[in-house]
Formats: C-alpha cells, structure tokens, sequence
C-alpha cells in the first residue's frame, strides 16, 4: 500500500464532481458494513445515495461468508437504489456493477479486470472484488422497496498477505510497487459510482452494457462445478445470454441455463 494514498470525503468529493446534484455520498473511515448502513437507514435516503468506506470491521460477501476489509488497502461501497426497481432488475444490477468495476479499475490504473460469473472481479487469476446486492421487496407489489448493491475491492494486497484461509483465491488490483499512484483508491471509488451510474441512467450504455459483460468473462469455454446446496456437479460452460445467465452442458450431456448459483474452475 501507498502511505499517502489517502482517502476521505474531500479527495471523494472532488473525483464525484461530474455527479454533484445525481448522487449523494458519504464516508467512512471505518464501518460495521457499509450495505448494513444503507438498510438500516433506507427511509432517511434518497435514490442513489452512496456509502464508503475505507474499512469494514462486518464486511459480507455472497451466501454470508465474511469480506475481508482492512484498513488502508481497499475501497468498500454500497449504493441505495429506490426508483423503479423490480425484482427482475436483480441480476441487471449484480452485472451493471460488475462491468462498472472492471471499468473502473482499468480506467483508474490501466489494470485489466475480468469477471467470473456471475460477479466476481478478477485480476490475474485471483478475486479482487466481490459484489453482493440485497433489498426489501413490498409484501403486496412483490417489487423492491429498496436495492442496495455492494462492493469491496482489494485495490493493494495487505501487509503481510491475505488470511490463509483466503490467500489461494484472494488478489488485488496491484501488487507491492506495480501500477500504484497517489489517489488510487479514491479514482476507483470515483470511476466505479460513474460508471454505474451511467449504466443504470443512460440509454445508449443501459441497453449495450450486456455485450461488454459477456466479453469480460473468463467462464465461457471453461471446465466448471456447479455448486448447488453442497453439491458439487461438475459441467462446461458453453456461453452466457442475453439475459446473463450462464449456459452449461453437464457430463450426462444435458443442458441448463443458470441465472443464479455459484460456480468453480475445474484445474485439468
């Protein structure tokens, strides 16, 4: 990590200066869980109100594991979404974040990004960020109350490494004295609010944001397992659609369309 990559509200403020008057944000230091924070207080927020943090002490990933947050090397954001939301924008939101991601990181620093599906971010072969959305859906229209996507990104690795229990799997955008630079984690914040943003407000970027997604993943081509309740059912995935699901062949030779689910690389 840069000493005097520093982040805080006024270096946020000025990087989130194109947005003044779409968004509003605030920042932590140091939070439980900037997702928890959004939810607790979802009444109190207007639509598109960002947390972030520079660390988290309740950080959570997917099918809640625990997202580890240190201090000083990572960048953890949580966005409130409450306009217009269905329940079947679950997934375009998931993916939006994930494009928005690998935009970020490689607009900030030059680093390519890759996706595993269905949102994790990749950068040479280890996972530096995860996504996880969550929401209250109205018991009577069965759509969202509110959304609240998430992300973390291990923009350095920690002093010392991973924890062992993640070291194997877990990387960051850069690596010790490789591609860093004052501001860095403030200009992926920045780049990752933008690029959402534009995907979920523009058009142009809404309707071909899905192409990009698809060119991003690693997965397609791959010798996979499919995990499902502790089951593990080894396949291959032969592509992704239109909708973002990812399309397998099993070794029984039947076919399934995923949309939701985890998945491993088979080594071979």
């Amino acid at each position: 990590m840069l000493q005097n990559d520093v982040l805080n509200e006024e270096i946020l403020s000025k990087e989130l200066a194109g947005l003044t008057g779409k968004i509003s944000f605030e920042y932590f230091d140091e939070i439980g869980s900037t997702n928890d924070h959004l939810k607790e207080n979802a009444g109190k927020f207007t639509d598109f109100h960002v947390a972030v943090a520079g660390s988290q002490t309740l950080g959570r990933g997917r099918m809640g594991r625990s997202f580890f947050s240190p201090v000083g090397t990572g960048v953890y954001i949580s966005i409130l979404l409450k306009d217009n939301i269905r329940t079947s924008d679950t997934e375009k939101l998931t993916t939006a974040a994930a494009v928005a991601a690998c935009r970020a990181i490689h607009d900030s620093c030059g680093v390519a990004a890759k996706i595993k599906w269905i949102n994790d971010i990749y950068v040479d072969g280890k996972k530096a960020a995860g996504i996880l959305a969550e929401g209250r859906i109205d018991p009577v229209t069965k759509d969202f109350e509110y959304s609240v996507v998430g992300i973390g990104i291990n923009v350095y690795e920690p002093e010392g490494g991973f924890p062992d229990e993640i070291k194997d799997v877990a990387g960051a955008v850069v690596r010790t004295g490789s591609n860093a630079k004052d501001g860095l984690r403030a200009k992926i914040a920045a780049g990752f609010i933008k690029e959402f943003h534009s995907i979920l407000t523009d058009p142009i970027q809404n309707s071909c944001y899905i192409d990009e997604y698809k060119e991003l993943n690693f997965i397609p081509g791959k010798r996979i397992n499919v995990i499902r309740n502790g089951k593990t059912t080894p396949a291959v995935a032969l592509g992704i659609d239109k909708n973002c699901h990812l399309i397998v062949r099993y070794e029984t030779g039947s076919m399934e369309v995923l949309s939701s689910g985890e998945v491993s690389v088979r080594v071979v």
